[in-house]
């Protein structure tokens, strides 16, 4: 999406998978920020390129977790500059991990 976070923490909750990403705005993202037009642009934008792309990030996670995913949520901030997905998935998958 155009920069790398500096952070990403992940974290799996029974049926949820939660993606924690920090400081994921452009340096231009971050311009556009600083008024309420700017806001409201680089929100839709990024809320459309996720659409586009989730996809992709359900595939990835089907992938490492061998389950379906039920539904795709994300939502960035750009008074903190973090993001955050979140996946929910047809099973529970915890008992999976502990037995690995």
């Amino acid at each position: 999406m155009g920069t790398e976070p500096k952070e990403v923490k992940s974290y799996i909750i029974e049926d949820i998978v939660v993606i924690e990403l920090k400081d994921v705005l452009t340096p231009i993202e971050q311009e556009l920020t600083k008024n309420p037009e700017g806001v409201e642009l680089v929100k839709r934008c990024r809320a459309c390129i996720l659409e586009r792309a989730q996809n992709i990030f359900k595939e990835i996670i089907h992938n490492l977790l061998n389950v379906e995913v039920v539904a795709f949520y994300a939502d960035i901030s750009t008074k903190v500059n973090e993001g955050s997905i979140i996946f929910t998935l047809s099973e529970n998958v915890e008992p999976k991990l502990k037995e690995k």
